[in-house]
């Protein structure tokens, strides 16, 4: 188990408990692929099938992927701006901040399918450490939110683009 903490949806306080649970899965043991559903969400198909299709798909890594500029810039000002993390709410200020040179905000959700080799990648590699300083600009409970939830993760998908399964796929389970 991970220390429980409130998160708000669409803050960092989301993504964290995310990061933790990765952590501490990769502290646990031999596991192929970390699974993200909300709790209203349940799988439509037996364990034996989602096993199934996930050794045939071992490699590749299930997660919407966006350009936040080109696909959803009525929600640019999540980066552009300070925001704070309310007990139930995020909240805008008037403080603008640049967002990181040589990098490319993107936005998708929290529902995802991903390899252990990506798990470590974000939990572990030095480059991604600046993503989360950014995003974690406002400490304690009023933490800077990020767009949507997983941008660190997204942010560099360059680095695994040849792993990115379709996120129009259809996996009906």
């Amino acid at each position: 188990m991970i220390r429980s903490e409130k998160a708000i949806w669409g803050g960092y306080s989301l993504v964290d408990a995310e990061l933790r649970g990765m952590e501490r899965l990769l502290e646990m043991g031999e596991w192929s692929h970390f699974i993200n559903l909300s709790g209203q969400d349940f799988p439509l198909q037996p364990q034996k099938q989602i096993m199934a299709f996930l050794e045939v798909n071992a490699d590749r890594e299930f997660i919407k992927v966006l350009n936040q500029d080109m696909d959803r810039p009525d929600t640019m000002h999540r980066v552009s701006e300070y925001v704070i993390e309310l007990d139930q709410s995020i909240q805008r200020t008037a403080r603008s901040r640049p967002f990181l040179t040589d990098a490319t905000p993107y936005i998708g959700n929290q529902w995802m399918i991903v390899t252990r080799a990506f798990c470590e990648f974000v939990c572990g590699d030095p480059s991604v450490d600046r993503y989360k300083v950014f995003l974690r600009k406002n400490a304690d409970r009023r933490r800077g939110v990020l767009p949507d939830g997983e941008d660190e993760l997204r942010d560099r998908k360059r680095d695994y683009q040849r792993r990115f399964a379709d996120d129009r796929l259809d996996c009906r389970w």
